[in-house]
This record gives structure tokens, sequence and C-alpha cells, in this order.
């Protein structure tokens, strides 16, 4: 989940050390992420959490975190259509965010219903398209700051802008870390892997958790 859909909410309870927010949520999702790719090795079959807990603490345990896995799976993609329709109902006013938040959960489960590769190439083109974005985004950012100069003074997006504490930072963390869930979604294609024992699929998880943070940091210092 990119960090468009929570920035306010961050800038607010942080008093604009969004960058700081992220930063410090990296640091305790990367602790899951070398988690994952741990167990990733230690336990190569597809089911990620449902197959760790089973294999360390049991069945029944293996059980619940399942079921716990599964709501998460659920309510990301439904978080992310009603942004995505609320984004694009302000883009095209005439058109109720309902219809897009339709659009989109019947496209993405097209796709996903097509089987895993069909998945992946979209995925890898979704990829490619926010990365241009990004760019696009970021050099827009740097010439509006290069002609108009900053609203805020530059360390802002990590010490905020007056007021900010690390109370206030940890408080914002537990929302940030919203855009860093799904990357364990990984594990669950360890069957599907082609590396050793499940180190493809450590490594993406790893690399997934740090492009994240990159990526955030990278889109809210403009934006602070």
């Amino acid at each position: 989940m990119a960090p468009v859909g929570v920035y306010g909410v961050l800038d607010a309870k942080s008093v604009g050390a969004v960058a700081a927010v992220y930063a410090v949520a990296t640091v305790a999702m990367g602790f899951t992420a070398w988690s994952y790719a741990q167990m990733s090795r230690e336990v190569p079959h597809a089911g990620s959490v449902f197959a760790y807990a089973s294999a360390g603490l049991g069945r029944p345990a293996g059980f619940l975190a399942g079921w716990l896995a599964m709501l998460d799976y659920l309510l990301i993609p439904s978080v992310a259509y009603l942004f995505c329709g609320i984004a694009l109902h302000s883009l095209v006013p005439s058109v109720p965010s309902w219809v897009f938040t339709v659009i989109a959960f019947a496209v993405t489960t097209a796709f996903n219903l097509a089987g895993a590769r069909v998945a992946a190439r979209v995925g890898f083109v979704v990829i490619v398209v926010e990365i241009v974005l990004l760019v696009v985004f970021v050099a827009a950012s740097l010439v509006v700051l290069a002609v108009d100069g900053p609203a805020r003074p530059w360390d802002s997006p990590f010490l905020g802008t007056g007021g900010s504490s690390l109370t206030l930072v940890m408080g914002a963390v537990s929302v940030a870390v919203l855009s860093y869930l799904g990357f364990d979604a990984i594990a669950s294609f360890a069957e599907e892997s082609t590396g050793t024992r499940g180190r493809s699929g450590g490594r993406c998880c790893s690399a997934s958790g740090s492009r994240a943070c990159c990526s955030s940091c990278r889109r809210t210092w403009p934006g602070c």
C-alpha cells in the first residue's frame, strides 16, 4: 500500500516527521522480513506463516495463524480497492467511487484466476509503471523545490516542523506499517520459486521490505 493513502494521517500524528516514521517502521518490519527469510529456508513449503507456525508450534497454532493470515490477505486488497476507487473518483468526479472500486476488484480477480504466470507478468508491468511514475514525481518535486524553494525546512521530514517527539513518531509508526503489509505473501510461493531450499523466497522478502522503505522515504520527503 503506497504512502499516499496514509500520508495525511502520518503528517498530522508526527508533526511533519513522516520520513522518520517510515525509517523507524522499517527497523520494525526489517525483523519481520528477516524472520520470513530464515523460516522460508528452513520450511520451504507453500503456506507462509501457516507452515512456519505448524512446524514450530504444532498444527493448532498453525491453523490459527493461517486464519489470521487469510484475514490479513482479505483486508489488504479491500483497503487497496477502496483507495483506488477514491483516487480515481477524484480524477473523474462524474463516476461514483464504488464503480471504480468494483472495476479494480474485477480486473485483479480476473488476472489471479488466469494463473500465477499471468499475475506475475501483470505485476511486473505494474512495478515498471510505478517506478516510472515515482521517477516523474521525484523529478517534478525537485523542479518545484529548485524554482520555489521548500515550504518547510529540509530536515523537517526527519525532525518535524516543531513539537515533534519520539513519542509522536512511534505513535505514527503503527499506521505507517500499513505500507509494508503484503510483502510476506511472497513466502507463500516457496514451492514455485526456482531457488535452492527457499533461498529465493527469503531474498525476495528481504528485498521487498528494503524497497518499500526506500520508496516510501523518497515519496514522502518531497511531499513534506
